[in-house]
């Protein structure tokens, strides 16, 4: 429980539960890893394969993901009737979700009518929950995308795919984005949901941009997410060790020059080798895309720690406190207010005493978790004397999961708006 303190003290430390109570989500118990994979299938009716002489290959696709053994698959540019296939062949859930609609038909041959988006396929037992349609563009810019003749005159609307992976509580998103004008507002779009996902999170998809541009990287960086196949933001394809191209898949398609897929994850740890998959079947490139795949492990603080949510980073970010959590977007929290020189001068604290209060986390019986702060007796005392000082100034510390301790700017508070919060 929180420490009492007479009304004026406890404004000071009101701020921070005010701005983080609530915002805490117990993580899922620690489980194996998931093995996920984002691969663009190239389904299209008119697609590469089929304009370099190769035409599209279900059995091909079903051989690929067979191997590689993924708990959940994020497919991009599948037709309806293709995903339904694949999950009957894979003995997978599916869940698909039209990019381009409007037809009557959607089957093999239907004079080139294909219902045509994006596929999150689930290994039972898994289940996908919660899920979530969210566009990326305004239905008034959708581009009419002339995949075939039949499907020339009909707009394509990219959307972002979400759900929750149960039992876990992991939360994936598959997405392909555009290369029209709209791919800036899409992509910005798509870091604004990303932002919004408990975590652990993993986003997959094609999303048409290379590491060192368009800023998706840093922005889902500084979000939390990090890249499965190792890429750092800022660093070009040319170097092929870092970037893991993906386009095109090689063979008849070329070598792989491009990068344009991603496995993003936030709140997990990917386990080594992760990275690109043969997509071969045959000695024949499935797709004129590579797959990625990766194993990933939620992360859980010891003896049960929380996940930081998004939520909590904005809310921290509100505060003053331009935050990134751990190298994997979640931790076990600690934030530490220490008084800066002037506040100490201002509450009369001792040189000796410059903690202002310290915030954990902790679970109520009831499962919902709250910020406790506790400062210490000399802390607790100048607070107790104090005569609202109006504004004062802290430094803060975080110590994340793995023990790293990062010092935040220092950020200057006005207490006496702040209504006191109960224990």
């Amino acid at each position: 429980m929180p420490v009492a303190f007479p009304s004026r003290g406890r404004r000071a430390v009101a701020t921070l539960v005010a701005l983080l109570a609530g915002s805490f989500a117990a993580p899922a118990a620690a489980s194996a890893a998931v093995r996920v994979v984002s691969w663009n299938i190239a389904g299209s009716p008119t697609n590469a394969r089929v304009k370099a002489g190769l035409p599209f290959d279900p059995a091909a696709v079903a051989t690929v993901i067979r191997r590689t053994r993924p708990d959940v698959v994020g497919l991009q540019e599948v037709c309806g009737w293709q995903a339904t296939a694949l999950a009957g062949t894979l003995g997978y859930a599916v869940w698909h979700v039209s990019a381009i609609t409007g037809f009557a038909d959607d089957r093999p041959g239907a004079a080139g009518r294909c219902d045509y988006g994006n596929a999150l396929l689930v290994r039972p037992p898994l289940t996908l929950d919660e899920r979530v349609v969210t566009p990326l563009v305004d239905p008034g810019s959708c581009k009419a995308d002339a995949r075939t003749v039949a499907q020339a005159r009909l707009p394509e609307c990219r959307v972002l795919q979400t759900g929750v992976l149960n039992p876990g509580g992991v939360h994936v998103a598959n997405v392909h984005v555009g290369v029209d004008a709209t791919a800036p507002a899409q992509l910005r779009r798509l870091v604004r949901r990303a932002a919004e996902l408990t975590v652990p999170a993993v986003l997959l998809g094609d999303d048409n941009v290379q590491p060192d541009r368009a800023g998706l990287a840093p922005r889902l960086a500084a979000r939390g997410f990090l890249d499965a196949a190792g890429a750092l933001p800022g660093l070009p394809c040319g170097d092929t060790s870092g970037c893991a191209p993906t386009f095109p898949s090689g063979g008849a398609f070329g070598a792989p020059l491009l990068r344009a897929d991603y496995v993003w994850h936030s709140g997990t740890r990917a386990r080594r080798g992760a990275g690109r998959v043969d997509t071969t079947a045959a000695g024949v490139p499935a797709s004129d895309h590579l797959a990625l795949f990766a194993d990933l492990r939620p992360v859980v603080g010891p003896s049960g720690g929380l996940a930081v949510t998004p939520r909590i980073l904005r809310n921290l970010r509100q505060f003053g406190l331009p935050v990134t959590v751990g190298t994997a977007g979640a931790a076990a929290v600690t934030v530490t207010l220490a008084a800066t020189p002037k506040t100490v001068r201002t509450l009369g604290l001792s040189r000796g005493t410059p903690v202002l209060a310290t915030a954990t986390a902790g679970r109520t019986s009831a499962g919902h978790v709250r910020l406790a702060l506790k400062p210490p007796p000399a802390a607790a005392r100048a607070l107790a004397r104090a005569r609202d000082p109006g504004r004062f100034t802290l430094s803060t510390t975080l110590t994340d999961v793995e023990g790293r301790r990062t010092r935040l700017p220092t950020r200057t508070i006005t207490l006496h708006a702040v209504r006191p919060v109960a224990p």
